[in-house]
């Protein structure tokens, strides 16, 4: 994992490293039985870093993992989106145009709902933080872990508003390089849902717009490695959020298709067309 991270700080962005830390805050404390609880992985460093990854552990004995929330993320393009890759391990690995540094950088929240009750832990392995520095310095960082307690008692309800705005507007990039994908031109996409936290992406190619409805959507991760590497395909990148709505980019492509290309399909589509009515003007009345 890391050294694709490291390879896309080099393309993404145009060492003297402080020292920095990275904590979890949880957004309910004391935590409940049935109740959910949010654990934001914060970053603070002096110095300007652009690119993370890592490895959230728990007791999944203890913890159910929910889902990631991203909305008030400071990570713009997602290598790996945190996503549980076996049982008490949450893998993620994130990239950020121009870099970030201070107090308060988060990089997302977690949700998790407690099934025991008892005192369980959220920490890190494998985390990197790199410098943006155009070279991939690592910045050594001290690492915090989490105590989260859990008691008895009914976690009160909180009504919830309706949510009714899809995920923010985003810009999808290309990027391709020989050391990534083998060479393939791969998308890079990500965006926030103010209200849910939570999005989910699809992605379908086309080459002409007119037809674009029959093709399928395609559930889809950052990045995604184009299946048309001519780039003559438009690609449409959709978000959606839990309750449903949407939002949809469409990127042109860079190479036009040929005159020769759109009068072939034309005239295939045309000649369709003929055969679909002659078939049906010479069937037989049976009534």
């Amino acid at each position: 994992m890391r050294p694709a991270l490291l390879l896309l700080s080099f393309i993404l962005f145009p060492a003297f490293a402080l020292a920095g830390e990275v904590e979890f805050r949880a957004d309910v404390v004391p935590l409940k039985m049935g109740q959910s609880v949010t654990a934001s992985l914060m970053v603070h460093t002096d110095e300007k870093a652009n690119a993370v990854e890592g490895m959230v552990i728990f007791d999944e004995s203890r913890l159910d993992f929910k889902g990631v929330k991203d909305s008030a993320s400071d990570i713009n393009f997602w290598i790996v989106y945190p996503k549980e890759s076996a049982p008490g391990k949450i893998i993620f690995s994130g990239i950020t145009p121009g870099g970030f540094s201070g107090a308060e950088n988060i990089v997302a929240g977690f949700e998790f709902v407690p099934k025991k009750t008892g005192t369980t832990s959220l920490s890190l392995q494998e985390f990197v933080l790199l410098a943006h520095d155009g070279k991939g310095t690592p910045l050594p960082a001290m690492l915090r872990s989490l105590d989260l307690i859990v008691e008895e008692g009914v976690a009160i309800e909180v009504s919830k508003e309706l949510d009714i705005e899809p995920p923010e507007y985003f810009t999808p990039v290309i990027a391709q390089d020989e050391d990534i994908f083998n060479g393939d031109a791969a998308l890079f996409f990500t965006t926030s849902d103010k209200q849910s936290g939570s999005v989910r992406y699809f992605v379908k190619e086309y080459r002409l717009p007119i037809l674009a409805w029959l093709v399928p959507w395609q559930g889809a991760e950052s990045p995604y490695v184009l299946k048309d590497q001519s780039r003559q395909s438009y690609v449409d990148v959709k978000a959606a959020d839990v309750a449903g709505n949407e939002r949809i980019v469409t990127l042109s492509p860079e190479q036009m298709p040929s005159r020769l290309a759109y009068g072939i399909i034309a005239l295939g589509l045309l000649f369709a067309c003929f055969a679909f009515f002659y078939s049906h003007r010479r069937r037989p009345n049976r009534s």
